[in-house]
């Protein structure tokens, strides 16, 4: 493999781009790659059974480095970053394709903020805080168009969080090798970003979400040709990524917490506090979460602020602490956040529809004219963010019955009539009653309790 001399310019990037029999993704990805930032393509070459060649990269500054046999997505990143002689680093699935200035943001995310480890983009399938649903009028295969939205829409705007998905990485190649890179002991794939951004945080470092860049990802395409069952795999992984890290409280948490699974993370609460220095802040947003869903709103405010000393960019932790600042009656306070929020962080209909109509609910609980009126102007915005959004139809419906407005209550809640919700149901069976559908009223009530024992 010939390699190039060092680029002097402090802000270049070297892409990694593992495959293995990808030669049509590969070539595809690469005539993606105009960011201005880039300085050199590698191209690792994972014991596919037909070698790929550099003939076929168009891409003025393409190394392709072979490795003898498929050692797996993390061991090909590896050596890519070995090899790499930019600055910055990333990695790129080779079933991906990057914005015009996809890495050229990530750079200026990583310089612009404090002890940066990692920065990703948004993308159309990946897990967590950078997957992007709001795809309205747009093609998802059309890089440049979606982040040129993204640019006007979120310009300069991250967020922090606990996990980057390794199909787009960046960081200094310093940190990367500071970090030894992936964990090979992951092979295949699955689990080895999740590793990685895990030591990252224990070495002191933020994981950021660049929300004005974007990578289309077709997903799992390698698998999906190898004949891998990619369920099969990822538990698998999970399991093993559990096994490596059985002696830290913070990692099955954290696990606990992306599958909602709270009642665990309570159970080990004890652990989680008597953790120290980084791993206890980090341990403070599942133990805030798990607070949350047993009603310690006191509690869980306590922990999302240890949260934000760490992570000031935390979207999840602003917003708690800025609802839970409106639920104390703290108004002025909740007001300030929420115009922090509004102007600072980078939010999408649906997640503005969310809060908003939480905002909604706890205006409406106070049952005071001014705050009715409130109520109403964030449910009509939370509909506009996103048409017939269901949770601030629910509100509306709730606010309406609690007014008296009897017709308009009922019209609103007959058209909620198929839900699960037991809330909403006990309100319709309250709206047939009071219509004088007292068999209706009847059924509505034996399913709201059914629906609330499950």
């Amino acid at each position: 493999m010939s390699s190039f001399p060092p680029d002097p310019s402090p802000r270049a990037v070297t892409v990694v781009v593992p495959t293995w029999n990808g030669h049509e993704r590969v070539r595809r990805c690469l005539e993606s790659l105009v960011d201005p930032a880039l300085r050199e393509v590698i191209v690792v070459d994972n014991g596919s059974e037909a070698p790929i060649h550099l003939r076929d990269m168009a891409w003025p500054r393409c190394r392709v480095l072979r490795m003898p046999q498929n050692e797996g997505f993390a061991a090909g990143c590896n050596a890519g970053i070995h090899v790499a002689t930019s600055p910055f680093v990333a990695i790129l699935n080779d079933d991906a394709r990057a914005g015009p200035r996809t890495f050229t943001k990530l750079v200026e995310h990583c310089e612009r903020q404090a002890r940066v480890g990692f920065v990703g983009p948004r993308s159309n399938y990946v897990k967590g805080r950078q997957c992007w649903t709001d795809t309205a009028g747009l093609d998802v295969e059309d890089v440049e168009a979606i982040e040129a939205r993204f640019e006007a829409r979120f310009a300069k705007r991250c967020e922090d969080v606990s996990y980057l998905a390794g199909l787009c990485l960046l960081a200094r190649r310093t940190t990367w090798l500071a970090l030894d890179g992936f964990d090979d002991a992951f092979g295949l794939g699955n689990f080895e970003d999740d590793d990685l951004c895990l030591r990252s945080r224990l070495a002191g470092h933020r994981l950021l979400v660049a929300h004005d860049a974007y990578v289309w990802h077709e997903g799992s395409a390698t698998f999906g040709e190898s004949g891998i069952d990619y369920g099969a795999l990822m538990r698998k992984q999970r399991e093993l990524f559990l096994q490596r890290w059985r002696e830290s409280p913070l990692a099955h948490a954290e696990v606990a917490s992306f599958y909602g699974q709270h009642e665990e993370v309570l159970e080990r609460a004890h652990e989680l506090r008597a953790l120290e220095g980084h791993a206890r802040a980090w341990a403070a947003a599942p133990l805030a979460r798990a607070h949350e869903s047993v009603g310690a709103n006191d509690a869980a405010a306590a922990e999302w602020a240890r949260v934000l000393r760490l992570a000031p960019c935390h979207v999840e932790a602003w917003t708690a602490t800025a609802l839970h600042a409106l639920a104390g009656d703290e108004d002025c306070k909740a007001d300030e956040l929420f115009a922090f929020i509004e102007a600072e962080l980078p939010m999408d209909r649906l997640e503005r529809a969310r809060l908003d109509t939480e905002r909604a609910r706890l205006h409406a609980m106070r049952r005071r004219p001014a705050d009715d009126a409130r109520a109403d102007a964030l449910l009509d915005h939370a509909l506009a963010c996103v048409a017939d959004y269901l949770p601030a139809r629910e509100v509306s419906a709730a606010l309406a019955l609690a007014r008296g407005d009897l017709r308009a209550a009922h019209a609103a809640l007959e058209a909620l009539a198929d839900s699960q919700n037991p809330d909403v149901l006990h309100n319709l069976a309250v709206a047939r009653q009071l219509c004088g559908d007292l068999v209706g009223a009847l059924e509505a009530k034996e399913r709201a309790q059914r629906a609330a024992t499950r």
